[in-house]
């Protein structure tokens, strides 16, 4: 139903897994993260994130989050999926430095690997250096 009557804005969401997993956590549906990829992922040319390989992946992606796509896209998401209004959402929804130093802070509750949290905690870093709104 939220994609039915949300069409127009659904059509901007880039990461359709994302939206499917915020989706889920967001109406209380159960998921499981296996310890084997149970699914093939195919790879096309008009794929919004590719393989994360080589230097031209890591420009690529550091471009995206310095552009903060990436958090746009968040907002956008939790607006279709109704958490918009939850304190965790407020306080980055707006931008600013010091929402995204808290938001940094907040790295171990929004990532699951070790090392994507450390990525997450330096690009929320890195858009509060910038001011990002």
């Amino acid at each position: 139903m939220v994609l039915k009557l949300n069409q127009k804005r659904t059509m901007d969401i880039g990461l359709h897994d994302w939206f499917t997993y915020a989706f889920a956590r967001a109406n209380g549906y159960r998921w499981v993260i296996d310890e084997y990829a149970s699914l093939m992922y195919r790879q096309h040319g008009r794929n919004q994130v590719g393989v994360n390989a080589g230097i031209a992946a890591v420009l690529w992606r550091a471009k995206k989050v310095l552009s903060g796509w990436g958090l746009n896209q968040a907002r956008l998401t939790a607006e279709l999926v109704g958490v918009n209004q939850q304190d965790f959402v407020q306080s980055w929804r707006r931008g600013g430095r010091k929402s995204m130093l808290r938001l940094a802070m907040q790295a171990q509750h929004c990532r699951r690997k070790p090392g994507d949290k450390i990525w997450f905690a330096l690009s929320c870093m890195a858009l509060a250096i910038i001011g990002w709104r």
